[in-house]
């Protein structure tokens, strides 16, 4: 038998893509893109907000193993004229070391909102900056400056810790917890607060024309 000679079939050739389906593709992506990426955005806005919350909620339980070792007292708003850290019984020097000895000077701490950002480079003290400010209205019209827990009815629907503005976190050295200090903007119109009573947490939505002497209880 003689070997004949096997003809391959010719090779097809496989079509590119034309510009109309290169388009199409560009097209759907572009379309996919623009679907996925306020979805990201909103959900990366979730989790610092959640963040936020949690870094209260720890400020809270500092707050609150403060007032056990000393007969229920919270510590003050501000210095009350102390000339020495050591001898300030303000908030920001008393409570980082019940939370491992971070201070608020420290940009990762729980005493900074993850989105909160310095409006100018400023000479840091050891009460700035921080982004959470305790409510100044409990030490006014004479009354002491270490609020006793458990002294007040309704103190689970009174302002403690809120998201306060930079600038306003700065002035003076501390700065003061009032209603014109409350940053709505971070957390898109929402404000992160815990209450006096150091457990309950809310986010309050706010806006641009919000009053927040009237949006938040501040006195009992």
């Amino acid at each position: 038998m003689g070997h004949g000679l096997t003809i391959a079939p010719p090779m097809r050739m496989r079509p590119g893509f034309t510009l109309i389906e290169l388009l199409v593709v560009v097209s759907i992506i572009a379309i996919l893109a623009g679907l996925l990426i306020p979805v990201i955005a909103m959900a990366r806005a979730s989790a610092m907000r959640v963040a936020c919350v949690n870094n209260l909620r720890q400020v809270g339980m500092a707050a609150s193993c403060y007032a056990d070792d000393h007969a229920g007292l919270l510590p003050a708003e501000d210095n009350a004229g102390a000339a020495h850290p050591n001898q300030s019984s303000a908030w920001f020097y008393r409570l980082p070391p019940y939370l491992g000895g971070e201070t608020v000077q420290d940009r990762s701490t729980v005493f900074q909102c993850p989105v909160f950002t310095w409006p100018a480079p400023q000479v840091f003290t050891d009460a700035s900056p921080k982004s959470y400010k305790w409510n100044a209205w409990l030490d006014n019209a004479g009354r002491s400056q270490h609020h006793m827990l458990g002294s007040w009815q309704g103190e689970a629907e009174v302002v403690g810790f809120f998201d306060a503005e930079g600038g306003q976190t700065g002035r003076g050295q501390h700065g003061y917890g009032t209603p014109d200090a409350v940053d709505w903007q971070r957390h898109d119109g929402r404000v992160n607060v815990l209450f006096l009573d150091c457990h309950t947490l809310s986010a309050v939505r706010g806006g641009t024309q919000t009053d927040w002497s009237e949006a938040l209880r501040w006195l009992p």
